[in-house]
């Protein structure tokens, strides 16, 4: 007979790291590196700090991205550019959504429900630099589709 090594046993009790509370391994997430063989948080920890860091995001969301629709252009913008590794400087304070678009003269307004035709959408005026100071417009996404056909259509 040959001997082999047995794996250490896990312990009777961990203490959650969030609770203080000693429970069952059970009632951990595994951890193979750790050396409780369990994480350091017990599940149900686990589950209330996701709930609560959902409601933070959809908190910050409401308050930063949904309720002004001039950071979430500019948050995009900016996102854009160094996706596109281009210089950008564009702030919320600089944008103005004007009551109605420039290009077609209709009104514009924020849909709750996605893009609409109505929707103000920040645009490059010349698309080889970013969003820099004097190098976007803000127009509606009808005025956009307009202006991207080269049919020639559109006066302005």
């Amino acid at each position: 007979m040959h001997s082999m090594t047995q794996p250490a046993p896990l312990p009777l009790l961990v203490r959650c790291a969030r609770c203080g509370e000693s429970k069952d391994p059970s009632e951990f997430y595994a951890h193979p590196k750790n050396p409780t063989g369990c994480q350091s948080r017990c599940k149900a920890c686990i589950k209330a700090r996701n709930v609560e860091r959902r409601a933070e995001i959809i908190e910050y969301n409401r308050q930063h991205r949904w309720e002004d629709q001039r950071v979430r252009m500019a948050s995009d913008a900016r996102r854009r550019d160094r996706a596109a590794h281009r210089a950008s400087d564009i702030e919320a304070k600089d944008i103005f959504i004007p009551e109605f678009c420039p290009v077609t003269g209709e009104p514009m307004w924020h849909s709750v429900d996605g893009p609409a035709p109505w929707s103000p959408c920040l645009v490059r005026i010349d698309k080889t630099c970013g969003y820099v100071r004097g190098n976007w417009k803000v127009i509606s996404s009808n005025a956009l589709v307009l202006e991207s056909e080269p049919t020639g259509m559109l006066v302005r």
